[in-house]
C-alpha cells in the first residue's frame, strides 16, 4: 500500500478504533475524545508542547469545544480532522529542515 493511503486508513482507523466503543462509529463523545488524547496523541502533545497538559479537564474541555464546530456535543470525523491536521501542522513546523 502506498505510504500516504497507509497514513490515511491509519488515520481513519484510530477515529473509528475511540468512536466504536459507545455503538455509534460515526461520532466521539468527550469521555472518547478523552482516550484518544491520552492514549494515542499523549506523546505528541508533550513533545511539540500543543497544549500545557492534556491531563487536565480543562485541556480536554477546550480541545473538545474547539473540534466541536457544529455545537452538537459531539465531535464526527470531520471535526477530528481539524485535529489531526493541527498536529500535523505542529509536526511539519518542528521537522522541516531549517
Amino acid at each position: 500500500m502506498p505510504y500516504l493511503l497507509n497514513s490515511i486508513c491509519t488515520i481513519s482507523g484510530v477515529f473509528y478504533k475511540y468512536a466504536k466503543r459507545h455503538g455509534d462509529s460515526s461520532i466521539l463523545t468527550k469521555r472518547e475524545m478523552k482516550r484518544l488524547i491520552l492514549e494515542d496523541l499523549l506523546k505528541i502533545y508533550h513533545g511539540f508542547l500543543l497544549f500545557q497538559n492534556p491531563r487536565d479537564r480543562k485541556t480536554v474541555e477546550l480541545t473538545f469545544q474547539m473540534l466541536d464546530t457544529n455545537g452538537d456535543g459531539l465531535v464526527d470525523f470531520n471535526e477530528y480532522l481539524l485535529l489531526i491536521l493541527k498536529v500535523a501542522e505542529a509536526c511539519y513546523s518542528h521537522l522541516k529542515p531549517s
